[in-house]
């Protein structure tokens, strides 16, 4: 997404392995999340994420299913984005130890909602999130979720 000029990078976390959540008969994730910034809005930016996914091969199926890629905005700064197709800040981001661990690591004083990432990611880390160097290689897991979080402006 940077290389199209969408968003500039600011960090990217490690790459976790996770267990499937939802459709629970898959192979292991491998999950990763990234801080970024925008001049994108909202809508424009998930239209964007939803091209990359598309150029990179991902094709519809099973709800939670096994996917080659699946990139998610869960945040944009501070603000609160509410429309069918997305709702910001992501409603199951704190649910979701597969999300917080990875984002905690890149950015673990950040507050969304009054809720502490850091202190949520401490909490769900004994849910099975793990580096992806404990047992798995990449060729052996999907490529899984990358997950967006992003801040207004450049």
């Amino acid at each position: 997404m940077q290389e199209r000029g969408a968003v500039v990078v600011a960090a990217v976390s490690s790459i976790y392995r996770t267990a499937p959540w939802g459709y629970l008969d898959q192979e292991d994730f491998a999950n990763a999340c990234a801080l970024a910034t925008t001049t994108l809005q909202p809508g424009e930016l998930l239209a964007e994420v939803k091209a990359v996914e598309t150029e990179l091969g991902r094709k519809d199926g099973v709800r939670w299913g096994p996917r080659l890629i699946d990139i998610d905005v869960l945040f944009y700064g501070d603000q609160v984005f509410d429309s069918p197709e997305l709702v910001l800040p992501h409603k199951d981001l704190f649910n979701r130890a597969f999300v917080l661990v990875p984002l905690a690591e890149i950015a673990p004083k950040l507050r969304l909602g009054g809720r502490s990432v850091g202190e949520a990611a401490k909490a769900a880390a004994e849910l099975g999130v793990k580096p992806l160097g404990c047992g798995l290689s990449a060729a052996g897991s999907h490529i899984g979720d990358f997950d967006a979080f992003t801040e207004p402006g450049r």
